[in-house]
C-alpha cells in the first residue's frame, strides 16, 4: 500500500526542521554576539574554532 505525500504531510516534517534550524541560528549570533563584548581576540578565537568545527 503506497501513501501519497501531501504537501500538508510535508510540512508537518518540514517545519520543526526549519523552526530547530532558526533557533540553532540565532543562538549562534547570540553567542558571538556575547563573546564579541570581551575583546577582538576572543572573537577571533571563536571564529577560528568555527572553521575547524564545520
Amino acid at each position: 500500500m503506497e501513501e501519497t505525500l501531501t504537501v500538508k504531510k510535508q510540512l508537518k516534517v518540514s517545519l520543526p526542521i526549519a523552526f530547530e534550524n532558526l533557533v540553532n541560528i540565532l543562538m549562534t549570533l547570540i553567542d558571538t554576539l556575547v563573546v564579541a563584548t570581551l575583546g577582538p581576540s576572543q572573537l577571533g578565537a571563536i571564529g577560528a574554532m568555527a572553521v575547524v568545527l564545520i
